[in-house]
């Protein structure tokens, strides 16, 4: 009788000196991180006419910015010293635009976690950031553009569409609670091979393709280079939840005849999770409730959208809001 893998366990421990520092990348564009949109049917010209009469004015923080922060943390609490997070921002506009938008990071008390996290800007006077993502290697963009997101999830970067409905200071996302982060599986870290099969054969073709690939891992999803890093940057802390300011979680519908390839998958990649919850199809809001993350990824119409919603994330098909 063949026996399931156990699910991996990570080994905690202080980073290698040869290690190269960051271990993941994110990106967010400037409008994830603060209030930049233009009034419905206002030309371009009279917004910029607009923002430059409050140059001296800071910027409403955006949906973004609670995630933005605790990334930041994650650098400053490194027990090594290190820049574990790489943080990028990218903005279309002009850089006379800049002093504004770092006078807002100022007024947040940023100034000192964004030195020590070596935050870095690119102001594009109206270009894609397309081609800056590929060359600079980031791992995760976080956007209120949605042709962006498509375009760079096209190109093979994990990329995200996040909402700006949200209000960003809602307490459970601005306090000293550790930052969680749920993923799902298929389509999302793992490739899109079992929701094609499920679409043409149902759960049956997805088991027995599972039973004959065994011991193949499943292959890169979107989102596979983001899990690597920032599982990487999970083994820098304490393996113990309670003193780790960094969590992960695998939230997948996938049940008990799938889980053996997922967790041969897992080791194969060495990667580990602080709790990995097999649904069977069911839905995962009463898990999500459970875990209550910060952030929680998955893929809806070839889009990945995330959103904050109190306590915990809501998912936001293109449709409407819809829990998976």
């Amino acid at each position: 009788m063949q026996v399931s893998p156990a699910i991996p366990m990570a080994t905690f421990e202080h980073l290698p000196a040869d290690t190269q520092c960051p271990l993941v990348k994110v990106g967010f564009s400037a409008r994830a991180l603060f209030d930049l949109e233009k009034t419905p049917g206002q030309s371009l010209e009279v917004w910029l006419k607009e923002q430059r009469g409050k140059a001296k004015e800071p910027l409403k923080p955006a949906s973004g910015m609670p995630l933005f922060r605790k990334l930041l943390a994650l650098n400053r609490l490194c027990p090594d010293d290190k820049t574990l997070v790489g943080v990028h921002v990218f903005s279309k506009l002009t850089p006379e635009f800049a002093g504004r938008f770092h006078d807002s990071l100022d007024s947040l008390q940023l100034n000192t976690d964004c030195e020590r996290s070596h935050v870095s800007f690119s102001y594009l006077n109206g270009a894609s950031p397309l081609p800056f993502l590929q060359a600079m290697g980031i791992n995760l963009y976080l956007s209120a553009n949605q042709s962006l997101v498509e375009q760079a999830l096209a190109a093979g970067i994990g990329a995200a569409v996040l909402q700006t409905e949200v209000d960003p200071d809602h307490q459970a996302l601005n306090g000293n609670s550790p930052l969680k982060i749920a993923l799902d599986g298929d389509s999302c870290i793992f490739d899109d091979e079992a929701d094609k099969l499920y679409k043409s054969g149902g759960l049956t073709a997805v088991w027995q393709s599972d039973a004959e690939k065994r011991d193949k891992a499943l292959g890169q999803g979107p989102l596979h280079k983001f899990l690597v890093g920032i599982n990487n940057v999970r083994r820098c802390f304490p393996r113990e939840i309670a003193q780790s300011p960094l969590l992960l979680y695998l939230v997948t519908a996938r049940g008990f005849n799938n889980k053996p390839r997922v967790f041969s998958t897992m080791n194969d990649l060495e990667l580990a999770f602080d709790g990995a919850h097999f649904l069977s199809g069911e839905s995962k809001e009463p898990v999500l409730r459970g875990i209550a993350p910060h952030l929680f990824s998955m893929i809806a119409k070839r889009i990945l959208e995330l959103q904050y919603q109190q306590a915990f994330l809501q998912v936001m098909f293109l449709g409407g809001p819809v829990w998976h």
